[in-house]
């Protein structure tokens, strides 16, 4: 169950074992978390409950800009997705940044009985320390994979470095970018590769700008494609975009929903002097986009 007011939980007539997190990306050690949450519940006969923010709270706290991971909706899901009883988005205040810890629980306004935790994770006004005597507290240690800890951090250095194949790792599962199918100025038509321009959310700003492999996902449909986020710099003037070629495809899809699925990372964007060159290099992407799934058929469609 995902809801999205404090009155809707308020309303719920159950024990809970709860964390409360940003959860930005629902990587490998938030997962670890969800787990221990499950778990602990069980023990107790306990419903799960995570709390968890609309916004990401150091833009409140100290003012900085941060770039989500994926988007809010995308976080709802995957959470749920881990078979959490109760999960509630809340837009993260400067009134709930200075509430202390027994403030922020009496807001919530149901029956808790046990705190999970991050090993990092601060909880109430100023970084109070736990309450342990009130309230039965267990702290989840770090996931490591390959020497470094699971963090949302490193997962954002892998997206700006552009290694797919470590953000893939450490999040459980490839990047996506879900967005609706828009148009654009049909210079890949006019090119001889007609691509798909889809919408962007704030997280694909976090990527790399080039060239991507990837899979694109149309209602019960997959599709190799090649993809280029960035301005496409041969022309002048043209804003941030996400275009994509899907390949075999010859379809009008305007306005429909679209999921891009990031795989490897191919190079960077360039400004070719003329459209030959620029043509030769698309050329040369789709063929390369055609290698890497050849020598990777457990990526094929």
């Amino acid at each position: 169950m995902i809801l999205r007011n404090i009155e809707d939980l308020r309303r719920l007539k159950a024990d809970f074992a709860i964390t409360i997190g940003t959860f930005d990306g629902v990587h490998l050690g938030h997962k670890k978390i969800l787990s221990t949450l499950k778990s602990q519940a069980r023990e107790d006969g306990l419903s799960t409950l995570v709390i968890t923010f609309t916004n990401h709270p150091k833009e409140i706290i100290t003012g900085e800009k941060v770039i989500p991971i994926i988007t809010s909706d995308e976080k709802l899901e995957h959470i749920e997705e881990e078979g959490i009883d109760v999960v509630v988005a809340l837009p993260f205040t400067d009134d709930i940044r200075r509430k202390t810890q027994r403030e922020f629980l009496d807001y919530l306004g149901v029956s808790i009985k046990k705190l999970i935790v991050g090993y990092d994770f601060t909880f109430g006004y100023k970084g109070e320390t736990y309450e342990e005597d009130s309230l039965p507290t267990i702290k989840v240690e770090a996931l490591y994979l390959n020497g470094s800890i699971v963090s949302s951090t490193i997962i954002r250095e892998f997206m700006t470095s552009g290694e797919m194949e470590k953000l893939r790792e450490f999040l459980g599962r490839p990047y996506r970018h879900s967005g609706q199918v828009i148009h654009g100025k049909k210079m890949g038509k006019f090119l001889g590769y007609p691509t798909t321009n889809v919408t962007i959310n704030d997280s694909v700003y976090a990527l790399r700008s080039g060239v991507y492999v990837t899979r694109t996902y149309l209602i019960d449909e997959v599709f190799e494609s090649v993809t280029n986020v960035g301005r496409i710099p041969t022309f002048t003037g043209r804003p941030f975009s996400v275009e994509t070629y899907i390949f075999d495809f010859n379809r009008s899809i305007y306005g429909q929903e679209v999921r891009l699925e990031f795989l490897h990372y191919l190079r960077d964007e360039k400004k070719y002097e003329n459209l030959e060159d620029l043509v030769k290099q698309i050329k040369k992407d789709v063929e390369d986009t055609k290698i890497y799934f050849l020598k990777h058929p457990q990526e094929r469609v």
